[in-house]
């Protein structure tokens, strides 16, 4: 068996069953983004997962998503609308290496599940198409602090930039890479958002 299909359906097996889960219990889905981006398993997501056999159970996976939930392993709960959504995921972060926690910025769970109505008979690579445009028109910043209703005054007065930095990081006329680790560190908390999503900018 080819070990990197092996361990890519296993992946996109693990997050279909934690969606319908979610979806199964009524849980919010923007909660379970949060779950999903805390995830020991899912925060290892990147370039080189496919590669790397996993030595998770999804039975431990989601015990590690839904403490809160008594799990029946024995339930069919397997949405074919949330495979595909799990599908264009994984399908996203292998083209990009970008963490989960970067495309539900531009693709949270309840857009991509509109998306299965347009793209789910199309090839993967559409919906890879609509991300990319989706990161040219808007920055993380941006997302963020309209999200957070923040104003560039109050992002300046947390993190000790000034206001025409962080316009210009907003716009994406500077790098955020270059920006002093202390106040990257800052922007990420103040913004809710890891550093390494903060780099994605």
């Amino acid at each position: 068996m080819n070990n990197d299909f092996y361990n890519y359906q296993k992946s996109v097996n693990d997050l279909t069953l934690v969606l319908s889960l979610a979806y199964f219990h009524h849980f919010s889905f923007k909660a379970i983004e949060k779950r999903i981006v805390q995830s020991k398993y899912f925060s290892l997501f990147a370039s080189d997962f496919i590669n790397k056999e996993s030595y998770a159970t999804s039975y431990d996976i989601l015990k590690e998503i839904f403490p809160d939930v008594d799990i029946d392993v024995n339930i069919d709960i397997f949405y074919n609308e949330l495979e595909w959504v799990s599908m264009m995921y994984i399908y996203i972060i292998s083209k990009t290496n970008f963490n989960f926690e970067t495309i539900f910025c531009y693709i949270h769970v309840d857009d991509a599940i509109k998306m299965y109505k347009i793209y789910h008979e199309m090839d993967l690579s559409l919906s890879y198409d609509e991300f990319n445009k989706l990161r040219k028109e808007k920055s993380i910043i941006k997302i963020r602090m309209k999200e957070l209703e923040y104003t560039n005054e109050f992002v300046s007065k947390n993190v000790n930039l000034s206001c025409s930095m962080i316009n210009s990081l907003k716009n994406r006329k500077r790098d955020i890479k270059k920006v002093d680790v202390n106040s990257a560190l800052k922007l990420a908390n103040l913004l809710k958002i890891n550093i390494e999503t903060l780099i994605n900018n």
